[in-house]
């Protein structure tokens, strides 16, 4: 059936009861406006049943109506009305009586909210209407970012990636070059050759060099991840994480603040929705730890009484602190690109 409006003195039409019932949830068709069959009998709309069911009419004479679907609604998901036939659960969201917070079913299903339910999302009040999803995809629990934010990302983890691979390389050429000293020291031991001996000195000056240089790019990427950490509040901010570093004794503490306050700090600010990688904050406790402990002797290492029992373990725990390092600044460099993906 074909239906016409009548506003003021203008008539609009022909429209089908789906589309009249679209009019009156935007707003757009009151009660008091003329509906007509045939542009001859207008009768206000408030006197058609298919628009504005009575609600005072018993669920009973609902049950009977000619509509086969029977519609059960709740506020709360907890307390059920109904059964209501399709009309009137329209008419229901045109009054705004419901909104898309509340729940619909049909008799054996689960309660879902309007916004669902597809049958009713053109007769949803307009500020409520929900954003359509694609069927085929799962509602993601994570925002979407802008292009220009998307921009920026790209850009950010392409600096990142770009010193990860430097510090990958001059870490790999530092324990090159360890075992080459540690071989040449070997042979030297064995041999008593001044070449090898020479070779061994070569060796550990060029190690001694790699390593600070791989300490200098790791401080750098330290430093980039503290700014994408920025604007979701940082416990510190990326010259004050690294530069405090290089303070005498203080960076027996702050060591702790650079690493493993930076992982709580990523680790806090990824959705609780997000079960993908997060930085390790065990790796990054312990990488402080054997990190500090061979610090911490360092003024013991001055007297030569005392230099012996600790010549193979200070070495030793600097080794331990140096292999861990990478680890703990590959699942830094992971969780930092999930935050600033996520966010």
């Amino acid at each position: 059936m074909k239906y016409y409006v009548r506003i003021g003195n203008k008539a609009f039409g022909p429209f089908s009861k789906e589309g009249v019932l679209t009019l009156i949830a935007q707003n757009r068709i009151e009660r008091s406006d003329a509906v007509s069959t045939d542009k001859s009998n207008w009768r206000p709309a408030g006197e058609y049943p298919e628009f504005y069911p009575n609600p005072a009419a018993p669920a009973a004479a609902e049950n009977g109506a000619a509509d086969a679907e029977k519609w059960y609604v709740s506020r709360d998901g907890r307390e059920a009305f109904g059964p209501y036939a399709t009309e009137t659960v329209i008419g229901m969201l045109a009054r705004r009586e419901l909104n898309r917070r509340c729940y619909v079913w049909r008799e054996g299903e689960r309660p879902r909210p309007f916004g669902q339910e597809s049958l009713f999302f053109f007769f949803l009040p307009p500020d409520e209407a929900p954003i359509e999803e694609t069927p085929a995809e799962k509602p993601s629990p994570i925002k979407r970012i802008s292009k220009r934010r998307a921009a920026e990302v790209r850009e950010f983890e392409k600096r990142v990636s770009g010193n990860y691979v430097v510090y990958l390389c001059s870490f790999g050429l530092t324990l090159v070059l360890v075992f080459l000293d540690t071989a040449m020291h070997v042979l030297n031991a064995g041999y008593e050759s001044d070449g090898l001996g020479l070779a061994a000195k070569i060796f550990a000056g060029m190690s001694i060099l790699s390593w600070f240089f791989c300490v200098a790019v790791s401080f750098v990427l330290m430093h980039r991840f503290w700014s994408a950490v920025q604007p979701y509040g940082a416990s510190a901010t990326p010259g004050k994480a690294v530069g405090y570093c290089f303070i005498p004794f203080f960076n027996l503490y702050w060591i702790f603040v650079c690493y493993f306050m930076l992982a709580r700090d990523v680790n806090r600010n990824l959705p609780e929705e997000w079960h993908g990688v997060r930085a390790s904050e065990f790796d990054a406790f312990s990488f402080c730890v054997m990190s500090v402990i061979p610090l911490s002797f360092c003024g013991l290492l001055a007297d030569h009484a005392l230099f012996r029992p600790f010549s193979v373990v200070v070495p030793f725990l600097f080794f331990v602190a140096f292999m861990i390092q990478p680890v703990v600044i590959t699942s830094l460099k992971n969780a930092v690109f999930a935050l600033i993906e996520t966010q």
